[in-house]
């Protein structure tokens, strides 16, 4: 892993505290007015490692929503069967993750969140607040923070955007290509009309040529 530049470095710090602090603020208004704290997880995942598979949306909104809504289930069981809740808890961390790698959506972060649920005693409300908007700030932040111009930024994120980048600049390049080396019909036919000249040319050249040749002969005798 190489070391980023510092207006890179100096990103990290800001996006990962303006995120922060804009879930918290927004929080405010709800009765959970806390941060979840594997959101701090999160921003470590999006701005510090913004190409790998776990800081794409998919894996990021996917993963903390599987994992979350496995830990109120399995809360909600426990309410209705019983049990100590450090088994529960842990159960629905291992189950979480094996739903998440089966949806393709891991994020490593998001496997705290069952352990939170069991922790805070949360209902299904934990799903709107502060889940929701905590995906909705770090998600608008990052994908400011990290399409920054270089060096502060690695555009284009998230990932899909640098797939089309690249497959619009290749089909660019073929475009180029075929347009300098095909040819239409109507230059095929210019092209044989050139060729049929320039072989008359040639022709009626080397019959002048024997003309004069015959008439040097015949003077010579």
């Amino acid at each position: 892993m190489t070391r980023p530049p510092p207006q890179r470095l100096l990103v990290h710090v800001l996006a990962s505290a303006a995120a922060l602090l804009l879930c918290l603020a927004l929080l405010r208004w709800t009765d959970h007015p806390w941060l979840l704290p594997s959101l701090g997880g999160s921003c470590v995942i999006l701005f510090g490692m913004p190409r790998g598979a776990m800081a794409q949306p998919r894996s990021f909104v996917g993963g903390h929503v599987v994992a979350t809504v496995t830990g109120l289930a399995f809360h909600s069981a426990r309410a209705w069967f019983g049990g100590p809740v450090e088994v529960w808890a842990a159960v629905a961390v291992g189950v979480a993750l094996a739903l998440m790698a089966l949806t393709r959506t891991i994020h490593s972060p998001a496997g705290a969140n069952p352990v939170v649920v069991f922790a805070e005693d949360a209902g299904w409300g934990f799903l709107l607040a502060p889940l929701l908007p905590g995906l909705l700030v770090l998600f608008l932040v990052a994908l400011a923070a990290n399409n920054l111009p270089r060096p502060w930024g690695v555009p284009p994120w998230p990932r899909p955007l640098a797939h089309r980048h690249r497959r619009a600049t290749r089909e660019r390049r073929k475009t180029g290509t075929g347009t300098a080396t095909a040819r239409t019909p109507k230059a095929d036919t210019a092209l044989a009309g050139a060729a049929h000249r320039a072989g008359s040319a040639h022709h009626a050249g080397t019959d002048r040529r024997s003309d004069a040749a015959g008439i040097t002969a015949a003077q010579s005798r």
